[in-house]
């Protein structure tokens, strides 16, 4: 009888943490409405609660009958998790507290060519740093979430595989982390937590199926459908920049011809660059490169696109329709609601967004696109880490752990 008393408490105390992180405040009398339990349950739960620093009173509500009530939210200082992000080129690490508040960060550049066992190591680090950000009264660290920029075997916690890094394969990163942290460790895809992060704070908060194209380096999609991911058979979905857009055009680093990202990403975008300096092609930030190397970077080629340059408008345009013809077949088959452009391309705005948005609606079925809506991520700072870290909050909040 003890154990199940025991056991009805803690599973009240979850369902409580999951109300007031789902709603940000909450009333007992809302609460109480909500769980269909006892008003004087309510209250002891929400006081033991408030005894183990989960919940704080903050400000006042008003009921139906315009009588105040006292809000009950989550304790900010109630505990911390961390969210790391990482590819070939740097790490950034959050710290974020129970408001969703960024309290500390940590960023690393890294060499060309660091080894998967140097990035490894730095990943320990940051984490180290990171949880002693400070103040030494700040929470209890509670959980770790990785973004991961390969494949991932998001059981396990593997990092299956990273084309850009030369070492990278079948890396155990959650038991690595367990060993050094003996804390609860997350691992999953970097652009599935930029969906996540968007879902939640940004551009997708309207949305329950949605799908995330990351144009950056390469290409990756995340699809949410009825607000959860969907991962396919062996947790793989996504790939949506080894789609063959042209089976006779360059080769592509996973072996095939004519990915979709060898024509859109921002390193399609470079290699275009170098080849029309090299045959000669005229155009402002073209001749600028020539005259100072420096000026060859993706965010120069955006400043260039941004005063209206011809050869990158162009290239823009081109890279658009090219996009938006491979969305329109995934537009088609899956009929989602928005369609959500992140990633380091999307700093190109509407200069992009324009022409994916006109081709997958001339090529799509009138019926599916007549309220599809497509958008710019919101997130700019850090959005693989602020989704790692929601992992862990929402494991936390909305799973099965309790701590």
């Amino acid at each position: 009888m003890k154990r199940r008393k025991s056991f009805a408490k803690s599973h009240h105390k979850a369902a409580i943490k999951r109300l007031i992180y789902e709603n940000g405040s909450l009333s007992r009398t809302e609460i109480q409405k909500k769980m269909c339990i006892r008003p004087a349950s309510i209250t002891q739960l929400t006081r033991e609660l408030m005894e183990e620093n989960i919940l704080i009173e903050k400000g006042l509500g008003k009921n139906e009958k315009g009588k105040k009530q006292r809000l009950l939210t989550l304790n900010p200082n109630g505990g911390k998790v961390i969210g790391i992000e990482f590819d070939p080129q740097f790490i950034h690490g959050l710290l974020i507290d129970f408001e969703n508040k960024i309290i500390g960060q940590k960023n690393y550049t890294l060499p060309e060519g660091t080894a998967g066992n140097q990035i490894v190591a730095l990943l320990k680090k940051t984490i180290h740093q990171l949880n002693h950000t400070g103040s030494t009264h700040l929470p209890p660290l509670l959980g770790i979430g990785i973004a991961d920029p390969g494949l991932v075997d998001r059981e396990r916690g593997v990092s299956l595989f990273c084309s850009q890094i030369a070492d990278w394969r079948n890396v155990p990163l959650r038991q690595i982390m367990e060993k050094e942290f003996q804390l609860p460790i997350y691992v999953e895809g970097n652009t599935n937590c930029k969906l996540l992060s968007e879902s939640l704070f940004g551009a997708g908060r309207n949305f329950q199926n949605q799908i995330y194209i990351d144009l950056s380096y390469g290409i990756g999609a995340s699809l949410m459908t009825h607000g959860s991911f969907y991962y396919g058979a062996q947790g793989l979905a996504g790939e949506l920049g080894h789609v063959q857009y042209d089976k006779s055009g360059p080769i592509c680093s996973c072996g095939s011809y004519g990915c979709l990202e060898t024509y859109v990403s921002s390193s399609a975008v470079m290699r275009s660059i170098k080849n029309a300096v090299q045959h000669g092609v005229i155009s402002p930030f073209l001749d600028q490169i020539r005259e100072n190397s420096k000026f060859l970077s993706i965010q120069s080629f955006i400043q260039a696109a941004n005063k209206n340059d011809k050869f990158c408008i162009s290239l823009v345009e081109e890279m658009g329709r090219t996009l938006g013809e491979v969305i329109a077949n995934v537009v088609n088959f899956l009929n989602p609601e928005a369609i959500l452009i992140g990633g380091e391309l999307a700093d190109l705005g509407d200069l992009i967004l324009n022409p994916v948005k006109g081709t997958v609606r001339r090529q799509s079925l009138e019926l599916t696109t007549r309220n599809l809506a497509f958008k710019v991520a919101e997130i700019k700072d850090r959005p693989a880490a602020r989704g790692a870290a929601s992992l862990v909050l929402n494991q936390l909040f909305k799973g099965n752990e309790f701590f």
